[in-house]
């Protein structure tokens, strides 16, 4: 019984070094729009905190020198904003782990955009939130990114945010692409199995097999 119809081994979601660029790179705008996030997805840990701990130094610095400051308030604002951020959920993940209610440890988050469609009592599905994810997430970095470009009176937020945009829209749409291939592959399951069983009504009409057992036949004793 070792034999299998389909092969079992897992779909990869990911592109090597490609998907953990565009990950590292989307982190940095996500910890604006989602909350909720499991332990494993705020990984690799030790490249944020690397990133809070030089972006502090740097602000730091920028703060005693007036004319440093200046020119990067803009880029030091944002990324304080987002290391406190990521901060902030990388605690809450544990936090949630040692009360043994935490999500999937794997869990993108959830868009705060979802969370406002639920206080309006819309009910969004699980595939509203994917296109949220692929389409209105980016969508709203972007708008950032144009808005910001003029008041700033420089353009190194406004550049990054409009890559961070392509950056998230590209990792959602590999996630959304495995995710389609994923439920292909169980539906082709199914359509397999359902082949190879033979229907119920079929079982129920085929004959039962007749009875091979001899009937008991009751032996004449005899007198010695």
């Amino acid at each position: 019984m070792n034999d299998r119809q389909t092969d079992q081994s897992r779909l990869p979601a990911k592109i090597p070094v490609v998907s953990s660029l565009l990950h590292c790179i989307s982190m940095t705008g996500i910890v604006f729009l989602r909350s909720g996030f499991g332990y494993l997805f705020l990984r690799p840990k030790s490249v944020f905190i690397a990133f809070a701990w030089a972006m502090t130094l740097y602000t730091i610095y920028a703060i005693n020198e007036p004319a440093v400051w200046r020119t990067s308030a803009p880029i030091c604002v944002f990324g304080m904003l987002a290391a406190i951020l990521y901060l902030s959920h990388l605690a809450a993940a544990v936090a949630s782990q040692l009360r043994r209610k935490a999500a999937h440890d794997q869990h993108s988050g959830t868009s705060h955009m979802f969370h406002l469609m639920r206080l309006l009592k819309l009910e969004p599905s699980e595939q509203t939130e994917s296109k949220i994810h692929l389409w209105v997430e980016p969508g709203v970095i972007f708008a950032a990114s144009v808005l910001l470009r003029i008041p700033l009176g420089n353009n190194r937020v406004s550049g990054w945010l409009g890559f961070v945009a392509v950056c998230l829209w590209l990792k959602e749409a590999i996630n959304y692409w495995a995710a389609l291939r994923l439920r292909k592959r169980q539906e082709d399951i199914f359509d397999d199995a359902e082949e190879t069983v033979a229907p119920v009504d079929a079982l129920r009409e085929a004959a039962l097999p007749s009875a091979t057992r001899k009937p008991r036949t009751k032996r004449t004793r005899t007198q010695s």
